[in-house]
């Protein structure tokens, strides 16, 4: 009888470790009120070198339960492969790193959404100039500009997302 229950203890700590080693998800869409404000989803793919993104407010609000990002606290002590963020109005909302491709989970509709882009910098010498730019480039159809927050102040310069393709306008 104690080998039983030994044996019975011993698998039920065994399968609580795997599931909560299983890791948590984050689901980067959800709970976000995409009628109101300008937004970019990108994911940047340090494998591929390659950066896509999606601007279309309907797209983010009908795969909004549908994009879910895996990670473990394991993936930090390691170099992820890429990292989904989210903007609202140009500030960071959600952002998930991911360890590799397998562990982003969205419908094969969405992936054929996404548009190559390129994260590009204006630097400029006032803050005055570096304001004007960035309203300037939110005008435009074809950039997302974004608040740097981890840059010093001192540095004037404007982080912006730059779509190659025209058919993803804002």
């Amino acid at each position: 009888m104690k080998q039983h229950t030994l044996l019975a203890s011993t698998f039920t700590i065994a399968l609580g470790y795997f599931l909560l080693s299983c890791g948590d998800r984050n689901m980067i869409l959800d709970k976000q009120d995409f009628d109101n404000g300008k937004w970019l989803l990108i994911d940047r793919n340090r494998i591929t070198d390659s950066v896509r993104g999606i601007t279309d407010n309907q797209i983010l609000k009908k795969y909004s339960k549908r994009l879910i990002v895996k990670f473990d606290e394991d993936d930090k002590g390691t170099t992820c492969d890429g990292v989904i963020e989210l903007y609202k109005n140009g500030k960071l909302v959600n952002s998930q790193e991911y360890l590799s491709d397998s562990r982003v989970s969205q419908p094969v509709d969405l992936e054929k959404l996404y548009y190559p882009c390129k994260l590009l910098f204006i630097e400029t010498a006032t803050v005055d100039i570096q304001n004007t730019t960035f309203d300037s480039l939110n005008k435009r159809n074809d950039t997302y500009p974004i608040i740097n927050l981890n840059r010093p102040d001192d540095t004037h310069s404007v982080l912006y997302c730059k779509f190659g393709d025209p058919k993803n306008v804002r």
